[in-house]
Formats: structure tokens, sequence, C-alpha cells
């Protein structure tokens, strides 16, 4: 699964679940904006997810647990 980030500041959040499932979420890296993308991967029906970030001013934030399949 590909998911897109756009040319602008933004600030992308990885969060791994006890699950081992992973949900990102996109919000503009400028304030506290809400994320204008959020979406859960579940391990059995995703086994891959590259997020490309375009450019901007990123920043990446990495929660939870480590590992993965």
């Amino acid at each position: 699964m590909d998911v897109h980030a756009t040319d602008q500041p933004e600030v992308v959040t990885l969060a791994r679940g006890a699950d081992d499932s992973m949900e990102i979420t996109i919000a503009s890296g400028e304030g506290n904006a809400a994320p204008w993308f959020r979406r859960r991967f579940l391990p059995d029906e995703t086994d891959e997810v590259r997020v490309y970030m375009q450019g901007g001013n990123d920043r990446v934030v990495r929660t939870g647990p480590a590992g993965g399949r």
C-alpha cells in the first residue's frame, strides 16, 4: 500500500498497536492541525506500507512497540 503526503510541511505519525496493526495519520506541520489522513492497517490484510513524503519540512513520529512482521 502506498500513502502519499503533499509537498507542504506535514507531520506523519506511525503508531504500532499491540495487535501489530499500524495507524498512520498525516496532519499539516503548521500548528496543531487535525489530521487530514488517518487509516489503520491490519497485519492480516496489509503486508507493507510505504509513505512518500514528497518534500516540504516534514517530520515523522513513531510510537508503539518495536517489531512487526
